[in-house]
């Protein structure tokens, strides 16, 4: 069956495909950036962040106070500040630490139980390029072969009603280690799932990891013969049979990256699962059930009133009686969110005048769900929301994608900005205001 375009359509696609610059696809060099230093008064949330060259001269003057055992300065990580801003420490244990630390992205990953895999070094090396959120959270053995045996069911079933992130490791007969980090808990699926935080790496013999590429979204697909991570391309970028025994890795689009072994086709020696353990969410709203929530509130027909209501397995990062939000499950960027009305809404062709408010409180949420997520650019964000019949959920969405200059040349077309398919927050609410002075 065709789909039929008008003359006007058929230009602004064709002029897209013009416009459109291939070096999305070019890997930048990460920017550079003066090294710089947290300095911390012994005082409850006072900070400065001084420069590589200023830390000599406030060595100097710190070390010509008046009484040198009553030291009310130290210079610190910027990791350990925000640490130690919601865990209880002793001033005997704040003590111990280095006088002053250069601030990098090496925050702690803490291990509950020992790994058989990775060393310390090896660990702060993975912890640079997980999310910032799950910092200094402790992790917890779920799976090994030397505990549980060799069986992805027995994996699967470890892991069932447990959400959070998940950290792979993989020794071979060649004692190579490599693996993958998954923000989503591996369970069997029809579809792929995961977010564009999640990579591959390696260790072979220096640490490297392999990012989202942008161009596909095959992150994780369990089926119960086999494990899947990343896509396209010569094959996957990491399988693992049923028994958990022999595996295979090649270059794939979605990560780009060489195969994680010195064979394409290797045998587990060794594998280790550890799950993040993140805060609790907030409480749900059972909009079924709530009485302050009306019936017509709720769709059993629709899937994110579903989601809303937790009847789908997806992690709700912001509930409350007006709004909720969580991940899209087909990310366009690598942090691709979803903000929805707790109560069912229409489409946005549907709305009114009396739904800027709810409009203006959605784009608030994105924005905090952004900055949760250390996204601070938020010139470098895309909001909006598509106009029928371009929408496949008839539940008023708001789609929360950044970094927009990291989109994918598919993503790109699909939140394309004024176009006939999609339309920012502040044309929609341009448009509903508008809507109301006409009626």
């Amino acid at each position: 069956m065709g789909v039929a375009y008008s003359v006007g359509e058929v230009d602004h696609l064709y002029t897209f495909f013009v416009q459109w610059s291939p070096d999305i696809y070019t890997k930048g060099n990460k920017k550079n950036r003066q090294r710089r230093f947290l300095v911390k008064e012994k005082h409850p949330n006072h900070y400065l962040v001084v420069e590589k060259k200023k830390v000599a001269v406030i060595n100097k003057l710190l070390g010509h106070s008046v009484n040198p055992t009553d030291k009310n300065w130290e210079i610190i990580r910027v990791n350990d500040s925000k640490r130690r801003l919601s865990l209880c420490s002793s001033e005997d244990s704040e003590a111990e630490e280095p006088e002053y630390q250069e601030e990098g992205d090496d925050a702690l990953l803490v291990l509950s139980n020992h790994s058989r895999l990775l060393e310390d070094h090896d660990l702060e090396q993975l912890a640079a390029h997980m999310p910032a959120r799950i910092h200094g959270n402790p992790w917890q053995l779920v799976y090994s072969t030397a505990i549980h045996g060799s069986s992805l069911k027995t994996l699967y079933r470890n892991m069932a009603g447990l959400d959070s992130p998940v950290l792979l490791v993989i020794k071979d007969v060649h004692k190579k280690v490599f693996g993958a980090f998954s923000t989503d808990p591996f369970r069997v699926s029809k579809y792929y799932y995961g977010t564009g935080e999640t990579f591959l790496f390696s260790f072979n013999p220096d640490f490297q990891a392999y990012r989202w590429s942008g161009e596909n979204s095959y992150f994780v697909n369990g089926k119960l013969e086999s494990l899947q991570i990343g896509g396209g391309g010569d094959g996957f970028g990491l399988w693992l049979d049923a028994d958990l025994y022999h595996g295979a890795s090649f270059s794939c689009h979605t990560f780009h990256n060489a195969p994680l072994s010195t064979q394409k086709d290797f045998i587990v020696q060794d594998l280790e699962f550890n799950m993040a353990e993140v805060e609790a969410q907030p409480a749900q709203v059972d909009i079924s059930k709530t009485s302050n929530v009306p019936a017509e509130g709720y769709d059993k027909t629709c899937i994110f009133c579903k989601v809303v209501n937790k009847e789908v397995a997806t992690e709700l990062l912001h509930c409350d009686e007006e709004i909720s939000c969580f991940r899209d499950i087909r990310p366009g960027a690598p942090h691709h969110y979803l903000v929805v009305p707790t109560r069912h809404v229409g489409n946005c062709k549907s709305l009114g005048k009396e739904h800027v408010p709810l409009v203006k409180r959605m784009v608030e949420t994105g924005k905090e769900i952004l900055q949760k997520n250390d996204v601070t650019d938020l010139s470098d964000v895309r909001f909006g929301f598509h106009w029928p019949p371009f929408c496949s959920v008839a539940h008023l969405h708001l789609h929360v994608l950044a970094p927009a200059s990291q989109m994918g040349f598919i993503s790109r077309l699909v939140y394309r900005m004024n176009s006939y398919w999609f339309i920012t927050a502040d044309q929609l609410i341009g448009f509903l205001n508008s809507k109301g002075e006409t009626n």
